[in-house]
């Protein structure tokens, strides 16, 4: 990726490395997936003050005023161990293998959207290496999976506009309406449920 975009395949080894490092680094003191399981200790809800404390050289000030939002509130900081070690990380870390590794993050997120070289560099990796999968989708059916990750909500609107008319959805209703009804009348023959559980539950199937 990094000679595509022009580096010498000696500098572009060289920067690889870095961002492997820094990279590693970043992964060390990230928590484990047992970990991020735990609703409780990824919750740790914040004023904007302390979280500036996890990351003294790091200005969440500018930050959100780059991406408008002029009054964060509370954050919930899912690992706040992970910010400090970032922080000394910012430190410790030479600036040319940040940009390196920023570098390295753009082109990763962007490449299956540019030319046909980088299309094809980043498919033989991420599907070809690591999934097995050994042809790469039509153009088109990208594009379509690309359009319904980014405004899915406003596709749908158009496609029920077109396909979905005020019929389609009385039927629809008419049938979700006779099955609550099924369930509803079955709940009453069952021999295993008492009858104040059968209430309750038919109460919750609204007819």
């Amino acid at each position: 990726m990094l000679t595509l975009l022009g580096q010498p395949p000696e500098k572009a080894a060289e920067d690889a490395k870095k961002i492997m490092a820094l990279e590693t680094k970043l992964a060390e003191a990230s928590r484990t997936r047992v970990e991020l399981r735990d609703p409780i200790k990824n919750y740790n809800k914040m004023a904007v003050r302390q979280l500036q404390d996890l990351t003294p050289d790091w200005k969440w000030s500018d930050y959100f005023n780059s991406i408008n939002l002029l009054e964060p509130g509370n954050v919930n900081v899912h690992q706040p161990e992970f910010f400090k070690a970032v922080n000394n990380l910012f430190k410790s870390t030479a600036l040319d293998d940040w940009k390196a590794y920023l570098r390295w993050n753009l082109i990763n997120a962007t490449a299956p959207y540019l030319s046909k070289d980088f299309v094809d560099e980043d498919f033989d990796f991420n599907q070809r290496v690591l999934r097995g999968t050994q042809q790469n989708k039509p153009r088109w059916k990208r594009v379509v999976t690309s359009e319904d990750g980014d405004i899915g909500d406003a596709l749908g609107k158009l496609y029920v506009g077109f396909y979905f008319p005020p019929e389609a959805k009385e039927r629809a209703l008419e049938l979700v309406n006779n099955l609550k009804e099924a369930l509803a009348d079955r709940i009453k023959t069952l021999d295993w449920m008492d009858e104040p559980t059968k209430r309750k539950r038919s109460r919750n199937w609204p007819r």
